[in-house]
Order: structure tokens, then C-alpha cells, then sequence
């Protein structure tokens, strides 16, 4: 398999890499050997490849269910992908038949084919890669207009917001994406040429109409924009300096004078919230495709070694972590950045779950630095695992804080078995998957998560069990061929560590920052303990209180859908309960009632500490009685269990808070 997609800078040093393709004339375009130059040697750390990872488990069990029924089934190929595959003859998207038209059907094909090639590989699965790859030449025959376009708009040049809603240049980057992913795994030169063709196409249409990107497509040009990242990719694999040229051209729209939105490579170094750069965020601050430029970005850097580039996304990404942390675990309201941080009914979308795990993956890869993994995993075991249903069946638009159940996907845009966020999720496990360990460019294996799972390379093999975070005891095993060095991370909110009974590292002293080194490890089994003791989170700002005219208390209630959500719109602050990684929450499913889940009386700011007994879970990952005790005396006790099992099923009956 071609890895580019694994590769980045450690330092900017120009280097040539040689881009193995062929010699010929494919779909009537010559491609040639040609180098291309990047400026990094290695990324700070390297992934695995994905055949050679496993998460299992609990979580890993959970994760298998979804992927047999959306993934490996005859339903996920003959009926999903099947649909998507109908958008590019019905070109439903600006049929002027249909209110709203401009919509995002041409984004399925790719996020559909993202998954399923990704499955394949980390399946080890042959049949699905080569069916897979039919499909992708399939499309091609069919579907690939003369002048290259893959659309499913009838009109090409329908692009810009003034002329409607529209999702043509958002929908063309997934298709784009796909066949480079199904080149990668199979070096079929032909879908590499049909990639190409597409682009080229893009590049020209926009020029030759003289429209600039940052014009075209929903929210101040994000979604279009974030063609970036595939467009990096496509450099990498080509060695065509145009689309390195096309790439200059995108970044340039986030430093144009004046300072119109978003202008990502200004507004980084100023000292506002993302939220508030521009007027009315729920109009332009559409997380996630800001977060797609943003990983677009990080590639860039890899690919042109510019350092302020780096710098930007670094700088933005605090700001999101500052600003926009939701009670959930994730960012944003709602797929929007709307000062998260400071509301109290926590919402988020799926998507910026998948997309906050990938820029934060990303960040780590170039930089090594642990608050990337820190958030990575807080953000997964949380918000995002908490939006897959527990029988793998489908999955929630949007998770909430608290509530009687989560928003359901909709059918979207007249798709009636795929929707936007459950076709993000295959992605988002095999991104967590191989970031669970990885390797630094002197050998050593860097263990960077703990849930159960399996990783290999060639010398070495990596075995972690024992139900971390639920249990605070694991094992981390090692077997090598050869004498290595391991590195286990510790995370922000653990105070000691102990390996086989040793403490090795306490936060008095944080030696060696946030990891713990051994050297020269061939067999062995690590027993390790981290401390994680109940921590109480009172409400760090003023809340930011929504009338029943904004946008956010709307899209909180969307009454059509949810309309038993309508009461429990907080607008007072309460606290939450998190052990290690884990958000707690209150639940019917460990025996709570209405009123105590729902009561607005709440220990913030009160100085309550508090202990942990675990109970019997049920069907949840994990339950405990809670008792929390006042500085006066007052005892509160309650039973909670970990937040991504409160309400990971569709159930207008249930009942769950983060909120104590």
C-alpha cells in the first residue's frame, strides 16, 4: 500500500521523494515519473498501517457490530452504496424541481467508499477491496463526463451561495478522496487518472470563469475549501506542481486584505474566540468544515514547510479547546463554534465529533505533543462513541448534555439509508485505531491509548486489556524481536502512575513531561495503574443563556423531531462528574428517577468532594452509586454510569444529564 497519507515534517528540509507511477496514456493523459519535493523527512510519529490494528473489547464490540451491519453486509453494499451510487443519474442535488435545491447527495458515494475501502484493510477483507475498486472504475465509465467532472449536479458551474444552497464543489472533494484512498490501497493507475481528471477539471472551470474558490460553495467557502487536504494528497502521488500551485492559491484566501471570513491564517493570531470573528456565528462558523480546512492546513505544512502555518492551526486549535469545549467532550454547538464552552445545554453533532478527533490526530503526528491525545480520547470515549448505537444499526445527529434521548440522524436530502454523521463513523474508528500506538522515527513505540486493543508491526506486537477506562488497572503487553524502547503516555488528568507496583511517575514532577520511557524491551507485560480518583468540574464561566428566539435554544428543541426536549433547555450552570477520561451521567438505566436526573439544584461551586462504588451495569460499560458529600455535611447519593452508554439508542422514554 502507498502511505503518503502517514508522512509529514519534522523539520523543513527539502527533500525529493520519487513517485512510483507509469509510463502511458490513461483516460488521454500522459502520467510520468516525477518527484516531488515535501519538506519534512518523517512526522514526529508514524501510524501503523490500518490491516495491522484492532480495537476490541467492549468497545471493540461495539465498534464490530456497526461495522458488520454498515460496513461488511449485503446491506451496506446493495442497498447503502447503492443509493449512493443513484445520485450521479438522478442529479436530484440542483434539480429545480425540489425546494432548496443545491443539495449534498454527491457527498455519499466518497464517504460511503471511504469506509468500505477502509474497512477492507483493517478487515484484511480482498473480495470488499476488489469490489471496492470495481465500483470506483464503474463510476468512472459511467459517470466521469468528457471534461473530467464527477458530479452529481447536472450543472457543472452551478457554485457560488448566490445562486442557491449548494454543496457541488463539497460533494465533488469526497468522490476526489475515495479514488485516491482506493489508489492507495490497490496502485490502480487508472482511478489515479480519473482522480486527476476530476481535479483538473475543478482547477480549470474555477479559472477560466474566473470564480475564486473561497466563493463558491456554503459558509464563506468553507466547505469548498476543504478540498485541500485531498488536493495535497493528489500532489503527493503526481508530483504535479499545479495542484501544489491550486493549493498556494487556496491558502491565499484565508490572508486576503480587508479581512473577510474566515480568513483563518489572520484571524489565528488575534486574541477573539473563533466565535466571535465574524457577526452571527450559526451563518459562517460552520464547524465542520472549518475543522477539514484546518486539517487541510497541517498538510500543507507537511507539504511547503511553512512554519506560521503550523503555527496558525496550533493557535486556533487552543482556542477551540479554550472556547468551544462542550460539556460532551467534543466542540461546538451543534456543528457550530458558538462559544461552546459557556453553554449549558451541550449539543454536538457527530461529525465535529469525527473531525475534532482527526485535526487533534493530525497535530500529534507533526508535533508529538501529548494534549493532542489527551483530547483524542476524551473526545471518542464520550461525545462521539455516545452517537453509535449500541446494536451498530445507525446512529444520532446530534448528542446532548442531557435530555430523554439524543437526535436521531434524519433522512437527509432524499437519502433514506445513509445520512451525513453515520457515514462519518467507520472513519473515525479506524483514525482512533491507529492512534493507539505509533512509532518515533528512532524505533521506539510510543503506547498513546489505552482501551483494549491489538497493534503489530514487523518486530514488534502490542497487546493492551483489561477494560481501561472503566477499570483503572491494565496491561500493556510487548513482545519484540529485537530490543525497544516503549513509552507509555500519561494523561492531563491523572496524578500518578504505577507500573508493576512502582510508582513511576507522580504530578508533582512530571518527569519526562507527559510520558513515561523503559528501554530495552523485548517480552514483557506492563501492569499499570492510573490514579482516578472522582473529580468534581464546576461550571468555569458565565453561562451563556439562549431566549427562545436563538438559534441555538431552536436547534436544542427542534420540536419536529424532539419534541419531548422542549422543558429541559437549562439556563442555569450545574457541574459534572468525570473519573480519568469518563463523563458521567445520570441515567434510567441505573435506576434514576426523572426528578433527580432533571433537578435543576445542582453542587456547583459548592465544594462537594465525592466517592465512586461501582454497581451492577446492566448494559452499560459502567455504573456506580455516587455519594457526594457537602462541606457542611450534606450528603447527596445518586447512581450514574459512564455517559456514552446513557443514551446510545433511540428512546423517547429514556432519560439522562451530565448535569449534578
Amino acid at each position: 500500500m502507498i502511505a503518503f497519507r502517514k508522512t509529514s515534517m519534522a523539520f523543513a528540509v527539502l527533500v525529493s521523494v520519487q513517485v512510483s507511477l507509469f509510463q502511458g496514456n490513461l483516460m488521454g493523459q500522459d502520467c510520468v515519473q516525477t518527484p516531488v519535493k515535501v519538506a519534512v523527512e518523517a512526522d514526529s510519529s508514524t501510524s501503523p498501517e490500518l490491516r495491522n490494528v484492532r480495537l476490541v473489547g467492549y468497545l471493540g464490540r461495539k465498534i464490530d457490530r456497526f461495522l458488520s451491519k454498515r460496513v461488511y453486509s449485503d446491506y451496506a453494499r446493495e442497498v447503502m452504496f447503492a443509493e449512493a451510487e443513484k445520485a450521479f443519474e438522478t442529479r436530484f442535488d440542483d434539480d429545480p424541481s425540489h425546494p432548496g435545491a443545491g443539495y449534498w447527495q454527491g457527498e455519499y458515494w466518497g464517504k460511503e467508499m471511504l469506509g468500505l475501502i477502509e474497512g477492507a484493510i483493517y478487515a484484511g477483507d480482498s473480495k470488499l477491496k476488489n469490489w471496492a475498486l470495481s465500483r470506483a472504475r464503474e463510476l468512472v465509465r459511467r459517470h466521469q463526463r468528457p471534461n473530467g467532472t464527477i458530479s452529481t449536479y447536472s450543472d457543472e458551474a452551478y457554485l457560488c451561495y448566490s445562486q442557491g444552497w449548494n454543496w457541488n464543489l463539497w460533494g465533488r472533494k469526497y468522490t476526489l478522496w475515495a479514488l485516491l484512498e482506493i489508489y492507495e490501497a490497490t496502485g490502480a493507475v487508472d482511478i489515479l487518472a480519473a482522480a486527476r481528471r476530476l481535479m483538473d477539471q475543478q482547477i480549470e472551470m474555477l479559472h477560466r470563469l474566473d470564480v475564486p474558490i473561497w466563493r463558491t460553495g456554503c459558509y464563506v467557502g468553507l466547505a469548498s475549501m476543504s478540498v485541500l487536504k485531498p488536493l495535497l494528497l493528489l500532489y503527493r502521488h503526481t508530483g504535479e506542481s499545479c495542484y501544489l500551485d491550486y493549493a498556494n492559491e487556496i491558502v491565499s484566501g484565508w490572508r486576503r486584505k480587508g479581512n473577510p471570513a474566515p480568513n483563518l491564517l489572520v484571524n489565528a493570531f488575534s486574541e477573539r474566540n473563533v466565535a466571535d470573528w465574524y457577526g452571527i456565528p450559526h451563518e459562517w462558523a460552520k464547524a465542520y468544515e472549518f475543522m477539514s480546512c484546518l486539517e487541510g492546513l497541517v498538510e500543507y505544512y507537511r507539504a511547503t514547510g511553512e512554519q506560521a502555518v503550523l503555527d496558525a492551526v496550533v493557535r486556533i486549535w487552543e482556542k477551540l479547546w479554550r472556547d468551544e469545549a462542550n460539556p460532551v467532550g467534543t466542540v461546538a454547538f451543534f456543528d457550530h463554534f458558538y462559544n461552546a464552552a459557556r453553554m449549558t445545554n451541550g449539543a454536538s453533532e457527530p461529525c465535529d465529533a469525527t473531525h475534532w478527533i482527526r485535526l487533534p490526530r493530525e497535530l500529534f503526528l507533526v508535533t508529538d505533543e501529548v494534549k493532542y491525545l489527551d483530547a483524542i480520547e476524551r473526545a471518542f470515549l464520550n461525545g462521539f462513541m455516545a452517537g453509535v448505537w449500541r446494536d451498530g444499526s445507525w446512529g444520532a445527529h446530534m448528542v446532548r448534555s442531557h435530555g430523554r434521548r439524543h437526535r436521531a440522524a434524519p433522512r437527509q436530502v432524499g437519502m433514506q439509508h445513509t445520512q451525513c454523521c453515520v457515514a462519518n463513523m467507520p472513519r473515525t474508528f479506524f483514525d482512533v485505531a491507529q492512534t493507539v500506538a505509533t512509532r518515533l522515527p528512532d524505533g521506539t513505540v510510543s503506547v498513546n491509548l489505552f482501551m483494549d486493543a491489538e497493534v503489530s508491526w514487523d518486530d514488534v506486537k502490542i497487546s493492551i486489556s483489561g477494560n481501561y477506562p472503566v477499570s483503572s488497572d491494565f496491561t500493556v503487553r510487548v513482545d519484540s524481536t529485537t530490543p525497544v524502547s516503549i513509552r507509555l503516555r500519561v494523561p492531563e488528568w491523572c496524578p500518578s502512575l504505577t507500573v508493576d507496583g512502582k510508582t513511576v511517575w507522580m504530578l508533582e514532577t512530571k518527569v519526562e513531561g507527559g510520558w513515561r520511557y523503559f528501554k530495552n524491551v523485548t517480552t514483557r507485560t506492563f501492569n499499570v495503574h492510573f490514579d482516578m480518583p472522582l473529580k468534581i468540574v464546576d461550571f468555569q464561566q458565565v453561562p451563556k443563556v439562549v431566549g427562545k428566539s436563538d438559534w441555538a435554544w431552536k436547534a436544542w428543541v427542534s420540536a419536529a423531531e424532539n419534541p419531548e426536549e422542549v422543558p429541559y433547555c437549562r439556563t442555569r450552570p450545574a457541574a459534572r462528574l468525570e473519573r480519568g477520561p469518563l463523563i458521567l451521567a445520570k441515567s434510567r438505566s441505573v435506576g434514576c428517577g426523572e426528578r433527580e436526573i432533571f433537578d435543576f439544584e445542582s453542587i456547583d461551586g459548592r465544594g462537594f468532594s465525592g466517592q465512586l462504588v461501582p454497581i451492577e451495569r446492566h448494559e452499560n460499560w459502567a455504573a456506580w452509586q455516587v455519594i457526594l458529600t457537602g462541606p457542611n455535611g450534606e450528603r447527596i447519593e445518586t447512581n450514574a454510569c459512564d455517559y456514552q452508554s446513557a443514551a446510545d439508542y433511540d428512546d423517547k422514554d429514556n432519560a439522562f444529564s451530565v448535569w449534578f
